[in-house]
């Protein structure tokens, strides 16, 4: 409520994000490279307050950095990885292409597939080609083949990279393992079984804000991994009708920005705006993918970053309306 009021906290948040992915990549790097350090250094301090076996994962090749799991370590590797593609593809000038950014882009990338989390990889891959795809509205002919391009060049860095640094396969053999064990879901169907009965059970009122976790057959450190279920299930259609509409409502107001300011139908009078809700869309999109199979609302460490965004797009929404500019044609001379 406070943050859409201004925009000046708009380049901090975003920086904060990014180094917090800075901070996150440095320690994966140095944990791959010193299993000494990570063992000496590292484990003694985010073993007191993991859940998992971080001595299984780091032996399998999942590197944690310095956190207390992999997962928490993909989501901020996943975020500062999001504000690098953002200040490389979305930054209003192609002209520019920025050395740093290139390498913070590809150590980041390296560093979040060194994690093996399959999750954050495929949902990040889907939130930008999306946000590729309406970004590049206004030259709809080659959008189309600047996508597959960039697919088949990921796909054959990433294997080329293989061959010296093995580790960035880890979540192609996940999803092997997965696949032969006969659940690439990791048993998510079922949770997300339970978490609808749980819902038929009590459509109107719910069960409880955090029954799930407590009423479901895997213990009490299991969420439905489907935040949208999981509302359903502990809110009723009552207690999630809200959440929903917060959530649909910013990402649509998003989409249609970036296509007005790119279609030239709203007034761009900043050159930030249109990097702004890149960042917004493409973090927005990659959150609401992720919530399907994850618990992407229910972590801090992923839940701010979209608070951000939410806010970034509420604000220049409500600036547009105000100054009556909305989808006009005209420009400042």
């Amino acid at each position: 409520i406070v943050a859409n009021k201004t925009d000046c906290w708009f380049d901090i948040a975003i920086k904060m994000v990014l180094l917090m992915g800075v901070f996150h990549a440095f320690w994966t790097i140095v944990c791959y490279l010193s299993s000494d350090i990570y063992y000496m250094v590292v484990y003694p301090i985010v073993n007191n307050i993991a859940q998992w076996n971080l001595t299984s994962m780091y032996e399998k090749g999942f590197m944690t950095g310095f956190n207390y799991t992999n997962s928490q370590n993909a989501i901020y590797l996943t975020s500062g990885l999001i504000v690098c593609v953002c200040l490389l593809f979305f930054n209003g000038n192609k002209k520019i292409i920025n050395s740093k950014t290139v390498l913070l882009l590809v150590v980041m990338a390296i560093c979040l597939l060194l994690t093996g989390k399959r999750g954050p990889i495929v949902w990040f891959a889907m939130a930008f080609i999306i946000v590729y795809w309406l970004y590049n509205c206004d030259k709809p002919t080659n959008r189309t083949f600047k996508i597959a391009a960039i697919i088949v060049f990921v796909i054959a860095a990433i294997y080329i990279t293989s061959f010296i640094i093995p580790g960035v396969l880890n979540f192609v053999y996940r999803f092997i393992e997965m696949s032969e064990q006969g659940d690439i879901t990791t048993h998510r169907t079922k949770l997300w079984a339970m978490g609808w009965k749980a819902f038929l059970d009590s459509p109107i009122w719910g069960n409880g804000w955090f029954w799930f976790k407590y009423h479901n057959s895997y213990g009490t450190t299991y969420h439905v991994h489907n935040c949208y279920i999981q509302w359903l299930c502990e809110l009723g259609i009552i207690g999630a009708l809200p959440w929903f509409w917060f959530v649909v409502i910013n990402i649509v107001h998003t989409v249609k920005m970036v296509i007005g300011i790119k279609k030239e139908k709203i007034l761009d009078f900043n050159g930030n705006v249109l990097r702004h809700l890149a960042f917004s869309a493409l973090y927005q999109f990659y959150f609401l993918i992720f919530a399907f199979a994850a618990t992407s609302f229910y972590e801090p460490e992923c839940l701010l970053p979209y608070i951000f965004s939410c806010g970034i797009s509420m604000y220049y929404w409500r600036s547009y309306k105000m100054q009556g500019i909305m989808w006009t044609r005209r420009k400042l001379s």
